[in-house]
């Protein structure tokens, strides 16, 4: 809740002075309620916007899309990094407000005991390598394909293309905000976010999956894993590739609909943005390529049976990063010792 507000406040300050766009201004939104859904869908990774274009009508307010863009990473994939350098705080300076520098130096020491969402400051690490390996690749690869092409320019200069990029690249793994026309990139780019949405939350899922904890009978924890090779394995046939046949299913089977459908059907819409809108779904990120005739993403424009079909990807694709049932924070046998233990020692700390 304090990321949001914080946000909506940055945001508020940063497009109060501005114009309101035209759209919004037709439709009676105000510059307050525009900033709070727009945070709200940022930080949440929802991709809604108020305006038929997603966010290109902000383009030339950067101060305000790279707000949103920390707000996106705060929401999902920086998560762990972000909690674990709050704790670090809270155990060095937390004693100056009261904090209990014991406790978060307790959870610094034993991550997974406390949440599926904080790692140890090794698996930290190579998250924040991971995420800064994986968005700096695609944003070199974007301002490389885009910035030579004539097409691009109708996206606006090449300052706007290089800041409307950034934002775009961390959006494209989770969010679903759309600040230019995907139509007018590089087809060899749509590829490249059809990777990246496909991995969707991976970088995080593949730490949790190897610093994994259960509880055994003896009440000792211990790694679920034996290896960080078996770790490895599980996270690959878990999740990278656990419903890769059933979106080789849906595919065929959209292709097969939509092409009979006369009336939705349209050489323009190759198979390859159906494609896109299959994985898109699948990493529960939103991103379409649109359709030519309608405001909506594609999906608006498939028959009944296609929509079903998509809605079932989403929710594999929303359910594949779930931790196993064994998880040591998920096991409430360890909850009711865990509670056990804390009613024990409130009687020594009353004596002390």
């Amino acid at each position: 809740l304090a990321w949001v507000l914080l946000g909506w406040l940055v945001f508020l300050l940063i497009i109060s002075p501005l114009q309101p766009l035209p759209e919004l201004k037709e439709r009676g939104y105000s510059t307050l309620w525009t900033a709070a859904f727009t945070v709200v869908s940022a930080f949440c990774n929802g991709g809604f916007a108020l305006t038929s274009d997603s966010l290109a009508g902000w383009i030339k307010v950067p101060a305000g899309y790279l707000c949103l863009a920390a707000l996106i990473l705060a929401g999902n994939n920086a998560v762990p990094i972000l909690l674990r350098g709050l704790l670090r705080l809270a155990q060095r300076y937390g004693g100056w407000i009261g904090l209990d520098r014991e406790g978060a130096r307790f959870a610094l020491d034993h991550p997974r005991q406390m949440t599926t969402h904080l790692f140890d400051r090794r698996q930290t690490r190579i998250l924040i390598g991971i995420l800064t390996f994986i968005n700096l690749g695609q944003y070199v690869v974007l301002l490389a394909s885009s910035l030579p092409r004539d097409s691009s320019k109708l996206i606006g200069t090449n300052w706007e293309i290089a800041g409307a990029g950034f934002f775009q690249t961390v959006s494209t793994r989770s969010a679903g905000f759309q600040i230019m026309d995907l139509k007018l990139l590089n087809q060899g780019m749509l590829m490249v976010y059809i990777v990246m949405m496909y991995l969707s939350i991976a970088p995080f899922v593949s730490r949790m999956y190897i610093s994994e904890q259960t509880f055994d009978d003896s009440g000792h924890w211990k790694q679920t894993d034996e290896s960080a090779a078996a770790a490895k394995s599980r996270f690959t046939s878990g999740f990278l590739f656990r419903h890769l046949s059933w979106l080789v299913v849906v595919l065929t089977v959209i292709a097969f609909i939509e092409d009979s459908e006369e009336e939705l059907y349209n050489p323009d819409i190759p198979l390859f943005s159906v494609l896109f809108e299959i994985v898109s779904a699948y990493g529960n990120v939103g991103l379409s390529i649109g359709h030519p005739f309608q405001t909506c993403s594609l999906s608006g424009a498939f028959s009944v049976t296609s929509k079903l079909l998509i809605i079932s990807v989403m929710l594999l694709g929303k359910h594949r990063g779930l931790p196993a049932v064994s998880d040591i924070t998920l096991n409430f046998q360890y909850t009711r010792l865990r509670k056990a233990l804390s009613l024990a020692q409130q009687p020594a700390r009353r004596a002390s």
